[in-house]
């Protein structure tokens, strides 16, 4: 019965692969009406994908009826390039165009690279199969992922978010993907072009000679066409390159990817050397107080002044205390160079003092690039005789901290283990529970231990769509418009009760205490939410204005007399000596040096910097490129990340007695 069964299916084969044809042709082309029909795709650009799926479907009938059978699988395999990468980029941002002001370019060369998968895969495989289902597979994985990445970061999957896994999974089941007609079309449209590459290509019955020719072809085209992408200057010829205005980048999900992975290698400064190192040189030092206070620095999670966007009104006052709060503080804002997440780069900015301007998008440095000792704000304070911990309410696994806490020297570190007494909000441990055991370490000290106190919450972190948590702020005129946007803000407001708390503990204390607290990055919340504040869309905005989304409010408290000041706008990598500074702390030579870079640009985060006059300006402008003071922070920090043989100690840190270490 089997082999009765296997030779009819030989026999009627041509005909059964027509009839799949026959019949996937026109769910192809359905799902594609379906998704202009839904706005995703435009009646040009449906005509071009059209155009190009019947192209090579006709192109591989006509290879099969000429007898070239078993070269079919060239036009099938184009014709899988196009229907997925298409796809991948439906799922990822829920449109796509081919011919917007900066598209074309950027769509041609990320279909090539697509089409290069592919080539790859066959010269891998040397069997169509294998090479569509594997292609597929990972287009599918890829237009998913950047789907997860834009409605959780705001933002399109970088091939540095592959090291945050680990910290993804960790937080998963906090947040809800929310899938779009667009989503399950496109997939569709992904699996229809699968099967009718697979149908179309046949089974090539190639010789060992011609497989290992056109195995070999493969190869090499797709050879080529990575070494002028990553080699041959290719973008930089065609102006394309990741700057503060990422938005062009969206038109091309695949070519983001592929330019995060060129940018991920630092190369060395221009100018670096011994010599370079050696000249650089701080000209003021850090006034020197008597106190030695305690010193507390708190990161907030996801704690940010929407109202420094634009304006609305609420309910109720959100941060009644913190606004207030005036009496021995210094407060301001910061720029930090995340949003939505990746709350490690705004703990790495602050812990060390080097900023994410010149480390590639997307990259966490806690995953790459910290692999042994580093001094930092830890080692300058405990060099000053204080005992440091660490305290984190969530995993150890988080961002690779229980390592990087290692190279940094931390005292001790406790995570949500060790937490004592522990209540929770939304399946996060509250701000008030988490001060409560910043208290209790405080408590425990032993008499004449100066400690350092450095604390990221965890109660305000997304996602904002908790069905068992009622919100207690509404947006005025707008009332449940944005559920996301008041889940958050209600949040806020307990963030703002347990500061209260914490500070009035603190200012009954007898022995000098300094906090530090600000936020690492605004939440990602309803897009339609922040059109609102901006009053027009993000497509629209100008440097300034999108720079205002990385935008966080900070102060630094004394229970006891410091000058008040408004420190205005500021980026996080200058909290650091601007703490020590209050409180009347020694700094190594690389605080007073950023001290000194701060009052020239006084903002510099990822996306771009601020000059001494105010003026936003790209870090490729020619006044930010030309800085012969950026370009002494360039070198030291490559100094500080890469330069394992000619680190220079003495910069970065203090001996014993707290002065500047010695060579």
């Amino acid at each position: 019965m089997y082999d009765g069964f296997m030779n009819m299916l030989k026999t009627r084969k041509p005909q059964i692969i027509k009839k799949i044809e026959y019949f996937l042709f026109p769910i192809c082309l359905l799902a594609l009406a379906a998704l202009h029909a839904l706005d995703a795709i435009g009646p040009y650009d449906l005509a071009i994908t059209l155009a190009a799926v019947l192209l090579f479907g006709a192109a591989a009938i006509g290879l099969r009826r000429a007898g070239g059978e078993r070269y079919a699988f060239i036009p099938a395999l184009l014709l899988a390039a196009v229907v997925l990468y298409v796809a991948s980029a439906l799922m990822a941002t829920g449109s796509f165009t081919w011919h917007s002001d900066t598209a074309a370019l950027l769509q041609v060369m990320g279909l090539l690279c697509t089409i290069c998968l592919f080539l790859f895969l066959y010269a891998l495989t040397g069997r169509l199969l294998p090479t569509i289902v594997s292609g597929s597979a990972v287009s599918l994985l890829f237009g998913g992922a950047n789907c997860m990445m834009m409605q959780f970061r705001g933002r399109l999957f970088l091939v540095g978010d592959l090291s945050a896994l680990r910290t993804a999974v960790n937080v998963a089941g906090t947040y809800s993907l929310d899938i779009s007609a667009a989503f399950v079309l496109a997939a569709l449209l992904s699996l229809v072009g699968c099967l009718l590459a697979i149908s179309l290509g046949g089974k090539p019955d190639l010789g060992k000679k011609e497989r290992l020719v056109t195995r070999g072809a493969a190869l090499a085209c797709a050879g080529i066409y990575t070494m002028a992408v990553f080699y041959g200057g290719i973008f930089e010829t065609n102006g394309i390159r990741l700057t503060w205005n990422e938005n062009d980048f969206e038109e091309s999900p695949v070519l983001y990817f592929v330019e995060s992975i060129r940018s991920m290698n630092v190369d060395q400064p221009e100018g670096y050397s011994k010599e370079a190192l050696a000249a650089i040189s701080a000209e003021s030092a850090l006034p020197v107080g008597g106190k030695k206070p305690h010193v507390i620095a708190i990161m907030n999670e996801a704690f940010s002044d929407l109202r420094r966007i634009g304006d609305f009104e609420t309910n109720v006052e959100i941060t009644p205390f913190i606004d207030g709060l005036t009496e021995n503080t210094v407060r301001g804002a910061v720029y930090s160079s995340v949003f939505g997440g990746s709350t490690a780069n705004s703990e790495f900015e602050l812990l060390t003092g080097m900023t994410m301007a010149f480390i590639p998008k997307g990259a966490a440095p806690y995953q790459s690039y910290i692999k042994y000792e580093k001094d930092s704000l830890v080692s300058v304070l405990e060099a000053q005789g204080y005992t440091s911990a660490a305290l984190h309410p969530y995993d150890a696994s988080g961002w690779n901290r229980e390592a990087v806490y290692d190279c940094f020297g931390f005292d001790e570190v406790r995570f949500i283990d060790e937490f004592q007494n522990k209540r929770y909000l939304r399946g996060y441990v509250t701000d008030e529970s988490n001060f409560e055991n910043l208290i209790g370490r405080y408590e425990a000290r032993n008499e004449g231990e100066r400690l350092f106190l450095f604390n990221i919450t965890m109660q305000n972190h997304g996602s904002y769509k908790s069905e068992s948590y009622e919100s207690t702020v509404s947006i005025s005129g707008h009332e449940g418009e944005f559920p996301q946007a008041e889940q958050y803000l209600s949040l806020l407001r307990e963030t703002d009760k347990a500061v209260n708390e914490l500070i009035t503990y603190f200012s009954r204390q007898d022995e000098p205490v300094v906090i530090l607290f600000f936020g690492d990055h605004q939440p990602a919340l309803e897009t339609e939410f922040y059109d609102m504040l901006y009053g027009k869309t993000a497509d629209e905005l100008s440097l300034e204005e999108m720079q205002r989304k990385y935008l966080t409010p900070f102060f630094i408290w004394a229970n006891y007399d410091i000058d008040e000041a408004d420190a205005g706008l500021t980026s996080i990598n200058y909290l650091s000596p601007m703490l020590l500074r209050a409180a009347g702390l020694e700094g190594s030579d690389f605080e007073a040096f950023l001290l000194d870079l701060q009052a020239q640009w006084p903002v510099l985060n990822a996306y771009g910097c601020v000059n001494a006059s105010g003026e936003h300006l790209p870090l490729e402008s020619d006044e930010a490129a030309e800085s012969g003071s950026l370009g002494n922070y360039r070198i030291l920090q490559y100094n500080y990340l890469f330069d394992t043989t000619g680190y220079r100690k003495d910069f970065f840190s203090l001996d014993a007695a707290g002065a500047p270490a010695s060579e």
